[in-house]
Protein backbone atom coordinates (compact mmCIF):
# COMPACT_ATOMS: atom_id res chain seq x y z
CA UNK A 1 0.00 0.00 0.00
CA UNK A 2 1.49 3.33 -1.00
CA UNK A 3 1.61 6.36 1.25
CA UNK A 4 -0.93 8.15 -0.96
CA UNK A 5 -3.54 5.38 -0.57
CA UNK A 6 -5.23 5.21 2.82
CA UNK A 7 -7.62 2.43 3.87
CA UNK A 8 -10.31 4.89 5.00
CA UNK A 9 -13.24 2.57 4.40
CA UNK A 10 -11.48 -0.47 5.78
CA UNK A 11 -10.67 1.01 9.18
CA UNK A 12 -14.18 0.41 10.53
CA UNK A 13 -14.15 -3.10 9.05
CA UNK A 14 -10.85 -3.78 10.82
CA UNK A 15 -12.28 -2.48 14.09
CA UNK A 16 -15.36 -4.71 13.72
CA UNK A 17 -13.34 -7.78 12.66
CA UNK A 18 -14.93 -8.00 9.19
CA UNK A 19 -11.73 -8.14 7.10
CA UNK A 20 -10.30 -11.33 5.69
CA UNK A 21 -6.80 -12.29 6.77
CA UNK A 22 -5.03 -10.70 3.78
CA UNK A 23 -6.86 -7.37 4.05
CA UNK A 24 -6.37 -7.29 7.82
CA UNK A 25 -2.61 -7.78 7.42
CA UNK A 26 -2.46 -5.07 4.73
CA UNK A 27 -4.41 -2.51 6.80
CA UNK A 28 -2.50 -3.25 10.00
CA UNK A 29 0.76 -2.84 8.09
CA UNK A 30 -0.42 0.53 6.82
CA UNK A 31 -1.45 1.59 10.34
CA UNK A 32 2.04 0.79 11.57
CA UNK A 33 3.53 3.30 9.15
CA UNK A 34 0.81 6.00 8.86
CA UNK A 35 0.15 8.25 11.85
CA UNK A 36 -2.91 9.88 10.27
CA UNK A 37 -4.72 6.57 9.75
CA UNK A 38 -3.62 5.35 13.18
CA UNK A 39 -5.17 8.48 14.78
CA UNK A 40 -8.40 7.94 12.81
CA UNK A 41 -8.50 4.27 13.82
CA UNK A 42 -8.00 5.21 17.49
CA UNK A 43 -10.81 7.80 17.22
CA UNK A 44 -13.13 5.13 15.78
CA UNK A 45 -12.23 2.78 18.63
CA UNK A 46 -12.88 5.47 21.28
CA UNK A 47 -16.25 6.35 19.69
CA UNK A 48 -17.29 2.69 19.62
CA UNK A 49 -16.29 2.20 23.25
CA UNK A 50 -18.15 5.39 24.31
CA UNK A 51 -21.37 4.26 22.61
CA UNK A 52 -21.10 0.82 24.16
CA UNK A 53 -20.73 2.41 27.62
CA UNK A 54 -24.05 4.30 27.31
CA UNK A 55 -27.02 2.89 29.23
CA UNK A 56 -29.76 1.35 27.10
CA UNK A 57 -32.45 3.87 26.14
CA UNK A 58 -35.62 3.85 28.21
CA UNK A 59 -38.70 2.88 26.22
CA UNK A 60 -41.87 4.63 27.36
CA UNK A 61 -44.39 2.15 28.84
CA UNK A 62 -47.10 3.11 26.32
CA UNK A 63 -44.80 2.35 23.38
CA UNK A 64 -43.72 -0.94 24.94
CA UNK A 65 -47.36 -1.98 25.52
CA UNK A 66 -48.29 -1.11 21.93
CA UNK A 67 -45.33 -3.09 20.57
CA UNK A 68 -46.18 -6.09 22.72
CA UNK A 69 -49.82 -6.01 21.58
CA UNK A 70 -48.80 -5.75 17.92
CA UNK A 71 -46.47 -8.73 18.24
CA UNK A 72 -49.15 -10.80 19.95
CA UNK A 73 -51.78 -9.91 17.30
CA UNK A 74 -49.37 -10.81 14.51
CA UNK A 75 -48.65 -14.13 16.21
CA UNK A 76 -52.35 -14.93 16.48
CA UNK A 77 -52.91 -14.09 12.80
CA UNK A 78 -50.01 -16.26 11.77
CA UNK A 79 -51.35 -19.12 13.88
CA UNK A 80 -54.71 -18.93 12.04
CA UNK A 81 -53.28 -20.64 8.96
CA UNK A 82 -52.40 -24.25 9.65
CA UNK A 83 -48.87 -25.29 8.82
CA UNK A 84 -48.33 -27.72 5.95
CA UNK A 85 -48.74 -31.26 7.10
CA UNK A 86 -46.57 -34.12 5.92
CA UNK A 87 -49.50 -35.45 3.90
CA UNK A 88 -49.85 -32.17 2.01
CA UNK A 89 -46.14 -32.01 1.29
CA UNK A 90 -46.23 -35.62 0.10
CA UNK A 91 -49.28 -34.90 -2.09
CA UNK A 92 -47.53 -31.90 -3.69
CA UNK A 93 -44.43 -34.00 -4.30
CA UNK A 94 -46.41 -36.81 -5.91
CA UNK A 95 -48.25 -34.29 -8.11
CA UNK A 96 -44.95 -32.73 -9.23
CA UNK A 97 -43.44 -36.14 -10.01
CA UNK A 98 -46.55 -37.17 -11.95
CA UNK A 99 -46.41 -33.95 -13.94
CA UNK A 100 -42.78 -34.64 -14.83
CA UNK A 101 -43.55 -38.20 -15.93
CA UNK A 102 -46.48 -37.02 -18.07
CA UNK A 103 -44.28 -34.35 -19.63
CA UNK A 104 -41.62 -36.88 -20.61
CA UNK A 105 -44.26 -39.28 -21.95
CA UNK A 106 -45.93 -36.59 -24.07
CA UNK A 107 -42.60 -35.44 -25.55
CA UNK A 108 -41.77 -38.99 -26.64
CA UNK A 109 -45.13 -39.80 -28.23
CA UNK A 110 -44.85 -40.23 -31.98
CA UNK A 111 -48.47 -39.50 -32.81
CA UNK A 112 -48.52 -35.91 -31.55
CA UNK A 113 -48.46 -32.92 -33.95
CA UNK A 114 -44.80 -32.01 -33.46
CA UNK A 115 -43.73 -35.58 -34.21
CA UNK A 116 -46.06 -35.62 -37.22
CA UNK A 117 -44.47 -32.44 -38.58
CA UNK A 118 -41.01 -33.95 -38.18
CA UNK A 119 -42.15 -37.16 -39.89
CA UNK A 120 -43.70 -35.19 -42.77
CA UNK A 121 -40.44 -33.32 -43.29
CA UNK A 122 -38.54 -36.60 -43.43
CA UNK A 123 -40.96 -38.59 -45.61
CA UNK A 124 -43.25 -36.52 -47.86
CA UNK A 125 -46.69 -37.93 -48.51
CA UNK A 126 -47.80 -39.43 -51.83
CA UNK A 127 -48.78 -37.08 -54.58
CA UNK A 128 -46.04 -34.52 -54.04
CA UNK A 129 -44.61 -32.83 -57.05
CA UNK A 130 -41.05 -33.63 -58.09
CA UNK A 131 -40.00 -30.07 -57.28
CA UNK A 132 -40.48 -30.72 -53.54
CA UNK A 133 -37.21 -31.61 -51.89
CA UNK A 134 -37.02 -34.35 -49.29
CA UNK A 135 -35.59 -33.03 -46.02
CA UNK A 136 -34.07 -35.17 -43.30
CA UNK A 137 -33.16 -34.08 -39.86
CA UNK A 138 -29.57 -34.83 -39.09
CA UNK A 139 -26.46 -34.75 -41.25
CA UNK A 140 -26.66 -32.86 -44.57
CA UNK A 141 -25.09 -35.85 -46.33
CA UNK A 142 -28.22 -37.88 -45.62
CA UNK A 143 -30.64 -35.57 -47.45
CA UNK A 144 -31.70 -36.74 -50.88
CA UNK A 145 -34.22 -35.87 -53.51
CA UNK A 146 -34.68 -33.39 -56.25
CA UNK A 147 -33.23 -29.98 -55.67
CA UNK A 148 -34.86 -26.65 -56.03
Amino acid sequence: MTDRTHPDLELQDLLDGRLDEEAQTRVESHLASCGTCREEFDALRRARDAVRALPPPAVPPAVMAELTDSIQRAGRRRGATPPLSRRRVLAFGVAAAASAVIGVYVRRRSDLPSAAVRAAAIAPSKGTVGAVRRVTIGCPEESTGGGL
